[in-house]
């Protein structure tokens, strides 16, 4: 029974390292960059699969621009495209 549970163990966790080494192999040789080769990179979209079948693009929020007020920000409201902070 213990010997069972370890080849699962084992045969999972190569499983996983084949997976992405393939992942990896492809991604490089297709002639783009997923977020696994984008080091200190700013990404802007994230492609979310919950099964090989699916792939949606999210977009990542970003800063626009900045004003630094004195004080600390006690609250945020969101409304629509606009966060507005209440210092």
């Amino acid at each position: 029974m213990k010997w069972n549970l370890f080849n699962k163990k084992i045969t999972a966790i190569f499983s996983v390292a084949i997976f992405f080494a393939v992942l990896m192999i492809t991604s490089t040789f297709a002639g783009f960059i997923t977020p696994v080769m984008a080091a200190d990179e700013e990404l802007e979209l994230a492609n979310i699969a919950k099964s090989a079948n699916e792939n949606t693009t999210l977009q990542l929020p970003r800063i626009i621009g900045s004003v630094d007020t004195p004080g600390h920000a006690l609250d945020v409201f969101i409304s629509g495209n606009h966060a507005f902070v209440a210092d």
